[in-house]
């Protein structure tokens, strides 16, 4: 999590931009070593319309199309914003992070053991990345959906590190007989990741860029904020997708996403009550169930069956 560390300088400028499944935030922050948290200086969530969709490419124009909105929106009030707080402060770090469905976390362990002690050595560890990032492409490769939807590995990042089943920070150097290696990649759509480039290109061009997945983000914070809970369910719920991602040991182990969001529920209570899309969207945000009351008993069991 890239803003949430600190150089020498004591202070830092950065954008966050965040890719939803039907919307994009964008923020402006400023994080200090004398803060616990940054400063959140400006912020704008984009939303794609609540509408009728045939396929998940037209999902996909509908937030590259919140994407530029954002971020025109920032060129012009943000930018105006950081002018305000100082003058000379200038934007260094691009930190965006991709949601499902736009983005998958594929994760491998590597385990290595030995009859004897060895020592860990750098090289040691660079073969057990590579190991894992081979097996994670080889998986990729086998899967032709993959390969049709275009998609290119966008971060590679090891989680974990288990000498003799304890984790540890400071393993080079140390003798074990088993040493266990957690690895995450994070893998995006080409198109969306050429637009991400296009606009850094043209709005942030002296900045230095960071792309996540959401989930890998949300297992970060889970991981800063509950440093006692090694084991997690994490849930995430936007408007077209809802993604899992299973924690255990403190390692994210598994991640997966299905196409089915808030959205998709309105599109199907609609679908049911004969209601408009947003007259069904506003029932999500009501009292549980209160909409059904005043439903004949058919219309009540498709929507239970939803």
């Amino acid at each position: 999590m890239s803003l949430f560390s600190f150089k020498s300088s004591g202070e830092r400028v950065g954008v966050i931009v965040d890719i939803g499944s039907a919307s994009v935030l964008v923020a402006l922050l400023v994080s200090r070593k004398s803060d616990s948290h940054p400063q959140i200086l400006w912020s704008h969530r984009e939303h794609a319309p609540l509408q009728n969709i045939e396929s998940l490419d037209q999902s996909a124009k509908a937030v590259m199309t919140s994407l530029m909105n954002a971020l025109l929106k920032f060129d012009s009030e943000a930018r105006r914003a950081l002018h305000e707080y100082n003058k000379h402060a200038t934007i260094t770090e691009l930190q965006c992070s991709i949601s499902a469905p736009w983005s998958y976390t594929v994760t491998k362990t590597i385990n290595y053991k030995q009859d004897e002690p060895f020592v860990i050595t750098s090289n040691l560890v660079d073969e057990l990345i590579r190991t894992a990032t081979q097996k994670i492409s080889e998986e990729l490769a086998e899967h032709e959906s993959a390969n049709e939807l275009g998609l290119a590995v966008v971060t590679k990042t090891t989680m974990d590190m288990l000498v003799n089943g304890y984790r540890t920070k400071q393993y080079l150097g140390q003798k074990t007989s088993e040493l266990s290696l957690s690895h995450a990649s994070v893998i995006a759509q080409n198109y969306l990741l050429e637009k991400i480039d296009e606009l850094h290109d043209k709005l942030f061009p002296e900045t230095e860029t960071h792309r996540i997945s959401t989930i890998l983000s949300l297992y970060c914070i889970t991981q800063d904020l509950y440093k006692d809970h090694y084991d997690n369910c994490i849930v995430n719920i936007t408007y077209e997708a809802t993604e899992i991602g299973i924690v255990r040991d403190g390692t994210l182990h598994y991640a997966s996403h299905i196409p089915f969001g808030s959205f998709s529920l309105a599109r199907e209570i609609a679908t049911v009550t004969s209601v408009p899309l947003y007259e069904a969207f506003k029932y999500l945000h009501e009292e549980p169930y209160t909409f059904m009351e005043s439903l004949p008993q058919s219309q009540r069991d498709e929507i239970e069956q939803i």
